[in-house]
């Protein structure tokens, strides 16, 4: 449930029951040998995110977010962003700590200074991150950096290499890979809602702060 400011309160689950119902109508028509749709991975998150604040009443269209998802690592669902904008494949430290991957050598090294309020950071690190988002399965080596706002982040370096296209209305990215063409859907401002909603109690615990609402990875 939802409480709005002036005291209503809405129900997420029978809104998200029936948008859940009517996306997979929708996926059972689009879907043919060739064309493999990616949903999120609805698995329990490996690492507590941060809430992203947001509307009690979502529009459910993606003319104001960015790209969203969830993958699959081992088991576990990580949160990842597609951001063309962004000139590097990233990984949270937090992720490969979970995930005790090894560390590669970055080999050049650089600075940035917009991932935290710290300063200046060094960027010396890369790790391999094998991924599965529904039938699309991959490895990407992305720098490893200590953000918050994904667990991975796609920049264009990935949608270079993928050849992938982005429709800014659906909010989907298409590419061909291994001969088959794939679909990447973006979670709509209900699953996000969800999604953060499950997570809340723990994030409290944790004493996190929250996320200001359309918080994007910029250079």
């Amino acid at each position: 449930m939802l409480t709005d400011e002036n005291g209503a309160t809405y129900s997420v689950s029978e809104e998200y029951d029936a948008l859940t119902q009517a996306a997979i109508t929708k996926d059972t028509a689009m879907q043919d040998e060739d064309t493999f749709i990616c949903e999120h991975n609805p698995s329990p998150s490996l690492v507590i995110a941060k809430v992203l604040t947001t509307h009690s009443i979502p529009r459910e269209d993606q003319r104001l977010n960015i790209f969203q998802t969830r993958a699959r690592i081992d088991g576990k669902s990580i949160k990842v962003v597609i951001d063309g904008e962004s000139c590097h494949n990233l990984a949270s430290i937090k992720l490969y700590e979970k995930l005790k991957l090894t560390y590669i050598e970055h080999p050049h090294p650089y600075h940035v200074k917009w991932l935290d309020d710290n300063g200046t950071i060094q960027i010396k690190h890369k790790v391999n991150i094998s991924f599965k988002i529904g039938p699309y399965q991959d490895i990407v080596k992305c720098d490893a950096v200590p953000m918050t706002m994904c667990h991975m982040l796609l920049g264009r370096p990935w949608q270079y290499d993928k050849g992938a296209l982005h429709d800014g209305t659906s909010n989907q990215y298409s590419f061909k890979w291994n001969d088959k063409t794939f679909v990447l859907q973006p979670m709509t401002p209900s699953h996000v809602i969800t999604s953060n909603i499950t997570s809340l109690p723990k994030i409290k615990q944790a004493k996190d702060p929250c996320e200001m609402s359309g918080e994007r990875v910029n250079h």
